[in-house]
């Protein structure tokens, strides 16, 4: 046939010009995808992190595409409070991605697309969080707002404590965080996070001295969940702990060792109050716009577990028109007051974090290999 004919001839040329096609094809891919990468400083509360993220690998099936993000966090300086605890690096337990177009059961919509978060990911980045001291304090009336005596030990243990005082005196507690949180997954939140081995002590003057009067140590189990404003675009994260979240084990009490059942007992209720001035200014007000572009964002958001263990973070979105009112945004896109969640317009984007933030709901993420987490 004639195509018999032809082929053999324009094969060798074809060949050439794919070949010589292919490097320069890989190098603007690489050169798009480099110029996506992010290093950006974080503050939360007085702790410094950097945040690493760039795009290390892209797959095509016939299920979808999937970006692979390489990322990873690192406290500016460990805190010297930490410097007794801790173990060199985060919690790593390595597993395979869930597959591309995998949807967990639990999940109702029909979502167009997806993230999906390595729990080693989240980890290390409260591992380091947690080295820049962010659960370091000293807590007075200053972070509390309300005067601390020793009258707080009447709360905990009735009148056990009121022989050793006898009249009120200053109280000082002091934390020591022993283990950086963790990622919990089997939560009925979207998520928790779970701080444990955080000691608590309780010291003051007793016979003309600083002594301490009591240690416990705290597991916390503070449930997350996503909430989306569709007609703003406005993702709000609450976090909840108190009552059954908080369990309280006595780690000291040499003084009224009889009221330590008692001291478990009511601890709970005196940490929610503590709690608030320890995490309050970290867990309130959390939440941020998301972009929307030539008038498509996320319509709705599902957040539940994937992967064979049940340990990659999915967030699963559905895609479609929308009209987000940013609240206290101008015409152009800057904030004139109430928009502490930030401003979203669509068609808009401002800088690489925002243009990072439509793609990463394709995306895959995952912690960049230990060897490779260092800065000059």
């Amino acid at each position: 046939s004639l195509y018999d004919l032809i082929l053999p001839l324009v094969e060798p040329i074809l060949q050439e010009q794919v070949q010589d096609f292919g490097p320069d094809l890989e190098e603007a891919i690489e050169d798009a995808l480099s110029s996506l990468s992010i290093s950006e400083e974080l503050e939360v509360e007085d702790v410094r992190v950097y945040l690493d993220l760039e795009p290390s690998d892209l797959d095509i099936t016939p299920d979808g595409l999937r970006m692979v993000i390489a990322g990873s966090s690192l406290a500016e300086e460990a805190a010297e409070c930490i410097e007794a605890y801790d173990p060199g690096g985060s919690l790593s337990t390595p597993s395979d991605a869930p597959a591309i177009g995998s949807i967990p059961a639990e999940v109702i919509l029909d979502p167009s697309v997806s993230v999906h978060l390595a729990d080693d990911f989240l980890n290390q980045l409260f591992y380091s969080v947690w080295q820049g001291g962010l659960l370091c304090y000293s807590i007075d009336e200053e972070l509390t707002g309300f005067p601390l005596d020793t009258s707080i030990l009447g709360l905990l243990a009735g009148d056990a404590f009121e022989p050793l005082f006898a009249e009120d005196g200053e109280l000082e507690i002091q934390t020591l965080p022993r283990r950086a949180p963790a990622l919990n997954l089997e939560s009925e939140h979207d998520l928790a996070v779970e701080i444990t081995e955080l000691g608590l002590d309780f010291a003051a003057d007793l016979d003309h001295r600083k002594a301490r009067v009591l240690s416990v140590d705290l597991k916390v189990d503070a449930g997350v969940d996503m909430l989306l404003d569709d007609s703003t675009g406005i993702l709000d994260i609450a976090v909840e702990f108190g009552g059954d979240s908080i369990s309280t084990g006595v780690a000291y009490n040499e003084m009224v060792p009889d009221a330590s059942e008692e001291i478990e007992a009511n601890f709970g209720s005196v940490f929610e109050t503590l709690a608030g001035s320890l995490l309050g200014g970290v867990t309130e007000g959390l939440s941020f716009a998301l972009p929307a572009y030539e008038g498509l964002g996320v319509t709705d958001i599902d957040i539940a577990p994937n992967g064979d263990n049940g340990d990659w973070l999915g967030a699963y979105a559905e895609i479609g028109t929308v009209d987000y009112t940013g609240s206290g945004c101008d015409e152009d896109g800057g904030c004139t007051g109430g928009c502490e969640g930030g401003c979203s317009t669509p068609g808009r984007a401002r800088g690489t974090f925002s243009l990072w933030a439509f793609p990463l709901m394709l995306f895959l993420v995952r912690r960049r290999p230990e060897s490779c987490r260092s800065r000059g």
